[in-house]
């Protein structure tokens, strides 16, 4: 049994079905949960390089859609008498997400849906890693 969840979300808005895996998971183990949702330097350089806008404003609207989202999935959360902590992140560094990770302290690691990259940066964090690691895709 795991009491304490720490889910971590890419850049993308989740389907319905990693997100009622995730609250189920949540239920079933009675789990303190805090969900990242993170935000890769990469994806707002990328996002500057294409249309020419200033960094703040990126950085801005894309914490702004993070929030959104995350707020969504607290309200499902609450439907189910369930409490989440969220957080949204910009991370440059892998470190960065291990910071984050190490420093909440949990019992397992869940990947919300992750791409090909994104889970080949978590596998390089691994033996950092003080748990194991679950991946909803």
């Amino acid at each position: 049994m795991y009491l304490k969840l720490i889910a971590i979300i890419f850049e993308k808005i989740l389907s319905q079905k990693t997100i009622n895996s995730l609250v189920e998971f949540a239920k079933l183990n009675c789990a303190e949960t805090y969900v990242f949702s993170v935000i890769e330097k990469r994806i707002i350089d990328n996002i500057i390089q294409q249309n020419g806008r200033k960094r703040e404003a990126i950085q801005e609207e894309q914490v702004g859609k993070r929030w959104f989202e995350a707020y969504e999935i607290e309200e499902i959360f609450k439907s189910k008498g369930l409490f989440i902590n969220l957080s949204v992140a910009e991370i440059e560094t892998d470190d960065d997400l291990a910071g984050i990770i190490n420093k909440t302290k949990g019992d397992l690691l869940i990947l919300c849906e992750p791409d090909e990259t994104e889970i080949k940066n978590i596998i390089k964090l691994f033996p950092s890693l003080d748990m194991p690691v679950l991946l909803f895709h």
